[in-house]
């Protein structure tokens, strides 16, 4: 696992520093809420940097499954919570196990990259344009949204 961004070059379009704009969005939301986080962003094979970013929070974790080419490890042992970006496929059966899963995706507003957080219910489509803001770290450490509220 490696603790910081080891990308080279900005090489691999808009979305491929979206790691970063991940731990910068996620870290104003735990700020408000007195967290501490620790990120890492993790080391998989051939995996471009930033596929995966885990936060650490108390003793929980999250980990946010940014690319839709790596494979999930659904059962990794302190995997913690999985938040899958946009394009990251989960399975109509696993997802009705689940109940929900949260999303993230980015919009670009001039240089800026917005994180915009969605929630995908089993049998719904995601219900995207929840505002970091508007979520919670749940005291086990999981992201609540208003959805799931």
């Amino acid at each position: 696992m490696q603790s910081d961004c080891s990308r080279r070059s900005r090489g691999g379009g808009i979305g491929s520093a979206d790691h970063l704009f991940v731990k910068s969005a996620m870290q104003r939301m735990f700020h408000r809420q007195g967290l501490e986080p620790r990120y890492r962003f993790v080391s998989l094979d051939d995996a471009p940097v930033g596929s995966v970013v885990d936060i650490e929070l108390n003793g929980h974790k999250l980990r946010v499954h940014m690319n839709k080419d790596v494979p999930i490890d659904w059962k990794a042992v302190g995997a913690g919570e999985l938040i899958l970006g946009s394009g990251v496929q989960i399975s109509d059966d696993l997802l009705q196990v689940l109940r929900y899963v949260n999303r993230v995706k980015f919009r670009s507003e001039g240089r800026r990259r917005i994180m915009v957080i969605g929630t995908q219910v089993a049998g719904e489509a995601t219900t995207w344009g929840l505002d970091p803001s508007d979520c919670k770290i749940a005291d086990d450490g999981w992201l609540v949204t208003p959805v799931v509220e």
